[in-house]
């Protein structure tokens, strides 16, 4: 189910931020320059490797983890050859675009 926001509410005042990060752990925490993040999302611009295979952006709670305005990168690899059930990346200085909304 996608969320609408009406154009008489917060959707004014809705911003785009965007940005390009290196990966340096599992899970990275990255500023966006907004004041509280609604929705993210991440792609891998680096070529993937079986040790860092793909990313995804979460907001978390917005006050504690990530800090507010903040979002969590996430890198991830298959568990094992013939398993692609994902467990967190060893492999670190990949490229991640992303993006993210809010206000």
């Amino acid at each position: 189910m996608a969320d609408v926001l009406s154009p008489n509410t917060l959707s004014s005042s809705l911003k785009v931020s965007c940005g390009r990060s290196t990966t340096v752990a599992a899970v990275d925490t990255v500023a966006t320059g907004l004041h509280k993040v609604l929705y993210a999302v991440a792609n891998l611009d680096s070529d993937p490797v079986a040790t860092a295979a793909w990313v995804n952006a979460a907001i978390g709670n917005q006050t504690t983890t990530p800090p507010t305005g903040s979002i969590l990168i996430k890198s991830w690899m298959p568990t094992a050859a013939g398993s692609t059930v994902p467990v967190a990346a060893t492999t670190f200085g990949k490229v991640v675009s992303w993006v993210a909304v809010g206000y």
